[in-house]
């Protein structure tokens, strides 16, 4: 039950954002909006307010705003008057067809801004490495695990979000790294020639619990945040690192867990979840879990920080999702990654599991993705739409009825095969 409610939460927001970004500009430029709805017909429930029908329908996988002079599949329907949307310039239609996206990508920023005013930017309050990423720029210029970055350039660090940042600013040209080795302090220089490239370090985290998800095997065997896993099944563990490893090497397994807690010895046997990691190729790794996350420390930023990283966090979410499309389309990711409402409701679930911050991140992950979608040129989505109207603004008059209706037939048969696709996919890894 949580996890339906969740589902119906998160996908009702980001479309209703959608959907209101339409409504507003179409407002805004003069074009009467008939129908507001979220969901597809047939109707479940509306109440007319003014000349705007506003309701609910049966089929959950989207919305739509039907404008005044628009059928119901997007065709004209002129009647020549001044609040039709026909009627208005091709700026002002563009316009109206580009909010629904934008405002998916407005609330994303918005909310991976708040997120991270509000409850602080994670970070971790150490500058000891504690990984170094096999072939990376850091082990090349010869950081090792163990090491103690004590400045970047000659400007002091105090903690890892300081590094990241320092390393960030100083690209495309030699940095200059400041590091306690065995007492001893050293210099290394390292080059990071373009802003997707990576350090290449991590830093050592001790094995101290964070959270615990909701009925999870840690939260059964008494496990609670705060407390020091020391040990599993009797190898001891360091670092938070070594202790993952561990976990997930075991799925489906009987472990045996050691921690601490305000000096006290504790121990459980517990069985981990089995998970499934999918690789680009398609195929699936299981690892074991047991509903832990560590703990880190949150750092309070200000207003324009927040702002800097709510963007930050957009186009990284942005960048990610167009790298797998492209993997997709040149064969280097399988299809079979793909996942559609049934992995989005296991998705939206296991945030809810984690707590309110977690699943407001989902959430913002997913507006992007709506909004990337839907500019697809594919006829039907919003992509589509602009790709005619740009068009119509090269040739200097409207695309004729014809194309359009062939188009349209294309596209709809393209959504719906994709959406059996994803749904084949979405059973086939709930049942496995």
């Amino acid at each position: 039950m949580t996890t339906i409610v969740v589902t119906v939460f998160v996908i009702g927001l980001i479309i209703f954002v959608h959907e209101l970004g339409h409504f507003l500009v179409a407002k805004k430029v003069g074009v009467k909006v008939e129908r507001f709805s979220l969901g597809f017909p047939p109707k479940m429930i509306g109440k007319r307010i003014g000349e705007t029908e506003y309701c609910v329908s049966w089929i959950p996988f989207g919305g739509y705003v039907k404008l005044a002079g628009q059928s119901d599949i997007g065709e004209p329907e002129l009647q020549g008057e001044p609040w039709e949307f026909p009627s208005k310039s091709l700026p002002a239609r563009m316009g109206i067809i580009a909010a629904g996206p934008g405002m998916n990508f407005l609330s994303a920023f918005l909310l991976f801004s708040a997120i991270v005013l509000f409850e602080g930017l994670a970070t971790y309050n150490t500058t000891r490495v504690g990984e170094v990423q096999e072939g990376s720029p850091a082990q090349s210029a010869g950081i090792r695990v163990g090491d103690r970055i004590i400045s970047v350039d000659g400007k002091q660090v105090k903690d890892w979000d300081e590094i990241l940042r320092r390393t960030h600013v100083e690209r495309g040209r030699p940095i200059r790294i400041e590091l306690e080795r065995n007492g001893e302090v050293q210099q290394v220089n390292l080059m990071l020639d373009s802003d997707t490239e990576v350090l290449g370090i991590a830093p050592y985290i001790e094995p101290r619990v964070g959270s615990v998800a909701r009925n999870s095997p840690a939260e059964r065997a008494g496990i609670r945040k705060g407390d020091l896993i020391i040990a599993v099944n009797g190898q001891k563990v360091q670092q938070w690192a070594d202790m993952a490893r561990k976990v997930h090497s075991l799925p489906g397994e009987t472990i045996t867990l050691e921690w601490e807690r305000g000096g006290e010895h504790l121990t459980a046997t517990l069985t981990t979840d089995i998970r499934e990691d999918f690789s680009k190729s398609g195929g699936t790794a299981r690892y074991g879990v047991i509903g832990i996350s560590l703990a880190y420390d949150k750092k309070k930023v200000g207003p324009l920080r927040a702002v800097q990283i709510g963007a930050w966090q957009t186009a990284m979410v942005t960048y990610m999702i167009l790298s797998f499309v492209k993997g997709l389309i040149t064969g280097e990711v399988s299809p079979r990654l793909l996942g559609g409402p049934v992995m989005i409701a296991q998705l939206a679930g296991e945030s809810a599991r984690w707590g309110v911050e977690r699943l407001l991140n989902f959430t913002a992950f997913l507006s992007v993705n709506l909004g990337l979608v839907n500019l697809f040129p594919i006829h039907i989505l919003d992509g589509g739409l602009l790709l005619f109207l740009a068009i119509e603004a090269i040739i200097r008059r409207p695309i004729p009825r014809r194309l359009r209706m062939v188009s349209l037939r294309i596209g709809l048969a393209l959504i719906i095969i994709l959406m059996l696709y994803v749904t084949i996919n979405d059973i086939t890894r709930w049942i496995r």
